[in-house]
């Protein structure tokens, strides 16, 4: 489910007739988890520790406001389900790499985020809340994300005992919310300073929510039973420890990694070695199932029936002679007008 079509529910409340349960959290929570800037403050207002941040909205802000800061730091949009150049996050390490990695302020985005960065394993809970208590909590570890700097969505994970220093920060932030619902907190965690850092609350479904099912937790059944008005609580069922994959993300990762010159050839390697062992030796397949195929089925042949337009299209481009694509490792290029007679050339990451 995407931010936009829970933004559309939250604005359709009054519209909904009566009856009819809305199962997502009140609209006061989700103003909050909806805007990072916004999530922030209110954790640090509550009292969760959070590295520096601050916003930017021009190019030369974000130079200021980064420099600030101090590298390294992670850049993202404020607005919840948006991308930097089809990135959740980009990690500026040095202020050296400011212009190569920032040559414009990124198309669509009015505001970004500028964060000290905190290195750490991500770690998810997903859970469920009633007046801002919590009634039930899975939480899982991310072995592999489908970025190689470890932003991005999780490809392959694994149920994981509770970590009690997170229980502890989620039921802060949820009872300071009067949260009611459900929803998938991130957390990165430090494990030698044994440190960590709430990331966000996600007031929706995770993207591997399948695997949350498949392990006992039946989150879906508890959404429904969160939004009833005589709800009533009862002992939570004993969840199974399951190892996950997405491996539709995996190959999708790997494939926008190596276009965009992220992977030197080991690393690639490495990669699609790691995509068919967790692919065979997973306990669960986020959108497969022998019993029910066709979603899956479905996917690839949306990918491959894009790729093979696509191809058309550039053999039909080269042959009409209108084709200019010029190939940079690590770097999209754009032709911009400049004037009248100029040209402008514009680099991208």
């Amino acid at each position: 489910m995407r931010e936009s079509i829970i933004e559309l529910v939250d604005a359709s409340r009054d519209v909904v007739p009566h009856g009819v349960l809305v199962a997502t959290p009140q609209h006061n929570a989700l103003r909050i988890c909806l805007d990072k800037m916004a999530w922030l403050r209110f954790c640090r207002d509550v009292g969760i520790p959070c590295p520096s941040f601050d916003a930017a909205s021009s190019l030369a802000e974000l130079r200021q406001t980064v420099n600030g800061i101090g590298c390294p730091v992670v850049i993202r949009p404020v607005e919840a389900g948006k991308r930097i150049w089809h990135r959740k996050a980009i990690t500026l390490e040095r202020m050296d790499n400011f212009d190569l990695q920032f040559p414009e302020w990124p198309a669509d985005l009015s505001e970004l985020l500028v964060q000290k960065r905190f290195v750490g394993d991500r770690y998810n809970v997903y859970f469920g809340a009633r007046d801002g208590k919590i009634v039930r909590e899975l939480h899982s570890y991310s072995l592999r994300t489908d970025r190689i700097d470890g932003s991005g969505q999780t490809i392959e994970g694994v149920v994981v005992p509770p970590i009690s220093t997170h229980s502890a920060m989620l039921a802060t932030v949820v009872g300071a919310m009067k949260y009611t619902g459900i929803g998938n907190a991130q957390f990165l965690h430090d494990r030698s300073s044994r440190e960590s850092c709430f990331l966000e609350i996600n007031p929706r479904f995770g993207g591997s929510h399948s695997f949350v099912e498949r392990s006992g937790f039946e989150q879906t059944r508890l959404a429904l039973d969160l939004a009833r008005p005589d709800y009533k609580s009862s002992p939570p069922k004993t969840v199974r420890t399951v190892r996950f994959v997405w491996t539709y993300g995996d190959l999708q990762g790997l494939l926008f990694s190596l276009r965009a010159g992220d992977l030197t050839a080991k690393q690639a390697l490495a990669w699609a070695l790691a995509c068919g062992r967790a692919a065979l030796t997973s306990d669960v397949h986020v959108t497969w199932s022998w019993t029910d195929p066709s979603q899956t089925i479905g996917i690839y042949l949306s990918r491959f029936g894009r790729v093979i337009r696509r191809r058309k299209e550039l053999t039909k481009s080269k042959k009409d002679g209108s084709l200019f694509k010029p190939r940079v490792s690590r770097m999209t290029i754009a032709l911009a007008a400049k004037g009248r007679y100029g040209l402008r050339l514009i680099t991208r990451r």
